[in-house]
């Protein structure tokens, strides 16, 4: 094969660089470790096999194999990131168990850029530092300005990161900002799912010297995926582990891949018009093949000598350093610096402040013009009996688009919300409970602001009751129902896989408690038997608060009854609010118990949503996610779905999960 020259060295040394000094150097080594997952009818579906292999420092290794060989699920043990599974033998840092704080050195870089486009270069790494360095403000921007200048980013650092809808950096600049993010903590370990997927043969290499140069000049241990490369990038990289159907099929120099397959087992060299690369993939999968691949690897001489490499060891309080604690900062500063980007970002995309600050107010004015003046006393004060059913629809329509504006926008993000969440959170960037509750108040904060926008026009449009406070009565129901439904939207959106569940999830959801509520099928009318259905309506008790509010104390001047004869119905009217509250089974002292059913409400519903989003990230069984959703998607027409070991096809999906399973290997 004729010799290719290798990609030259490109990260940025001139101004700034990014040292070791604060993180040890580390080997990586796998003993006879194994992995497998749950299958059908209670068997194990073997995903990696008995695997030895070693790491070294300094080096930068390919992860190599056909599709469902196990790359990825490597990828996953070794960084601690297994899908839910179990795994036998060792894998060993520095010749020890991997520490507690082995999150504090090493870092994932998955294959999508999981970052959010409202943001430039700068204020990612602004937060990321702000997450991950516990050190004063001056050191963190040094830093970030050392990284992002080392990954030439410096002169993009203030162009919005961008998406696929969305104009910004091009997709080696938003690689790079991958790699810078995890680069601020100067892992001694790096690992990457596919860096150059994606990428023109260009912006694949510039990606790939930078690489190169991490593991040279910095002397950091690199381990990535990589995936057809060409052989410029291929020759490029120091080691290569080769895997097919989870057994190791070389793991040595790059340099003696060609020597290997063209002695031993294949006794042929890789023809000269093709790409070796390609040509081991082939052979690999080709099913007339007679040679056992993974036993001519073992019985190798070079598989003997890479036993022999040297691994490294902990220095003098290394140990100690990695041990020191799991995160970098508090809770309370997680929780703050979360709180604070969730704002950022939610106020520097045009599409949720201003679109969503713009429907608020459209859809408020469009109720107050639809029932202008309907509930407008007359001169005297009073009402008449024609203001009451459109007073009442004015007042649902308010409590229905308070949840749905919020509960609908809350889900369709949550695929990437959930992307990133994922990201961060297996990088060891911050503890659950501190983003949840940071998400969900960041939530309920604008819409609290979206309400007021929607609110106002309506109560003075329609002519509500002007009376002392009610206006405010009216905004804060508002508030806690848009509340509401953002935590019911962050409960589904981590329940579900993708938008379609979504929708088949949400309205079977809403309309039943919507049909309940006592408008559209009032109190007298529901059957017993769909009762329970109205006391635990959440519409239900907000309306009973808002007609509460709006018609206590209100006298109404048309209610004459005249006479009829006898065996005939009477005419109902009411001469008071409070007998047409009666007849709706609605009492004013009921205000109490609306405010406590709500209160409850959006409690329960944040406690389900961080139950589900704990089963999302692997922190406790899945199971009830898995089940909550599949029970609701069965209820709602959704076809189920088989889970993990039954084909071929499955094995890949389970090397593609990316969900974390934290604890020691």
């Amino acid at each position: 094969m004729e010799e290719v020259q290798q990609i030259p060295s490109r990260l940025d040394k001139r101004n700034h660089s990014v040292d070791m000094r604060d993180s040890p150097r580390c080997t990586l080594r796998t003993s006879k470790m194994s992995y497998s997952v749950p299958g059908p009818k209670g068997t194990r579906k073997t995903i990696l096999s008995n695997l030895d292999l070693v790491f070294e420092q300094a080096s930068l290794t390919a992860l190599m194999g056909p599709s469902g060989a196990g790359k990825t699920s490597l990828l996953s043990v070794l960084s601690g990131n297994a899908p839910s599974g179990s795994v036998t033998g060792s894998v060993l840092v520095n010749e020890k168990p991997s520490p507690r704080g082995f999150k504090r050195i090493s870092a994932l870089v998955p294959q999508d850029d999981v970052l959010l486009s409202s943001l430039t270069p700068l204020e990612s790494l602004n937060f990321a530092a702000r997450l991950r360095l516990d050190v004063s403000a001056s050191e963190r921007s040094e830093q970030v300005n050392a990284v992002l200048s080392s990954l030439s980013l410096t002169s993009h650092k203030d162009t919005l990161i961008g998406s696929v809808d969305k104009r910004g950096l091009s997709g080696g600049q938003r690689k790079r900002v991958s790699i810078a993010l995890e680069l601020l903590i100067n892992p001694s370990i790096l690992f990457l799912d596919e860096p150059t997927s994606g990428l023109d043969s260009k912006m694949a290499e510039d990606v790939t010297s930078i690489l190169m140069s991490l593991a040279h000049d910095q002397g950091r241990t690199i381990i990535c995926t990589i995936h057809q490369p060409s052989y410029r990038i291929f020759s490029s990289f120091d080691n290569l582990v080769l895997l097919s159907s989870g057994k190791v099929v070389f793991a040595n120099t790059v340099a003696n891949t060609e020597n290997y397959f063209s002695s031993n087992p294949l006794n042929s060299p890789p023809p000269n018009n093709e790409n070796p690369v390609d040509f081991y993939m082939r052979i690999l999968q080709d099913s007339d093949s007679t040679v056992d691949f993974p036993s001519a690897w073992l019985a190798s001489p070079l598989n003997a000598k890479n036993k022999l490499a040297t691994v490294g060891r902990w220095g003098p309080g290394e140990l100690e350093f990695v041990n020191r604690k799991a995160y970098a900062v508090s809770r309370l500063r997680q929780f703050w610096v979360l709180f604070h980007r969730f704002c950022v970002d939610y106020v520097k995309d045009k599409t949720k402040f201003i679109g969503g600050a713009g429907l608020k107010v459209t859809v408020g004015v469009m109720i107050g013009v639809v029932w202008l003046n309907q509930a407008k006393p007359d001169g005297d004060g009073k009402h008449t009996q024609d203001s009451i059913f459109p007073t009442q629809g004015a007042l649902f329509v308010c409590l229905f688009s308070s949840v749905m504006d919020t509960l609908f926008p809350t889900v369709m993000v949550m695929p990437t919300t959930k992307s990133l969440l994922l990201r961060e959170y297996k990088n060891g960037v911050y503890s659950l409970p501190p983003y949840f509750f940071a998400q969900l108040l960041a939530n309920v904060f604008f819409q609290t602001v979206n309400s007021v926008l929607m609110g106002v026009p309506i109560y003075l449009l329609v002519g509500l009751n002007m009376a002392r406070w009610r206006i405010f009565v009216f905004l804060g129901c508002l508030t806690v129902m848009s509340s509401i439904g953002a935590a019911l939207g962050l409960f589904i959106g981590s329940l579900v896989e993708n938008t379609q569940q979504a929708q088949q999830v949400v309205m079977p959801t809403l309309v039943p408690l919507e049909l309940f509520s006592g408008y559209i099928i009032p109190y007298d009318k529901i059957p017993d038997w769909s009762l329970w259905i109205y006391h635990i309506s959440f519409f239900a008790y907000a309306l009973s608060l808002l007609e509460i509010n709006q018609f206590e104390g209100v006298v109404f001047s048309d209610c004459v009854v005249p006479d009829v004869p006898d065996g005939t119905c009477p005419i109902v009217c009411f001469e008071t609010g409070e007998d047409l509250l009666e007849s709706m089974n609605v009492y004013v002292t009921d205000v109490g118990k609306d405010i406590l059913a709500l209160a409850v409400t959006f409690s329960a519903l944040a406690g389900c949503g961080y139950y589900a989003m704990r089963s999302l990230v692997g922190g406790w069984d899945g199971g009830f996610r898995n089940g909550f959703a599949g029970g609701l998607l069965g209820g709602c027409g959704g076809g189920g779905e088989e889970r993990r070991g039954e084909s071929e096809s499955e094995s890949r999906k389970v090397e593609d999960l990316k969900v974390p399973l934290v604890g020691t290997v």
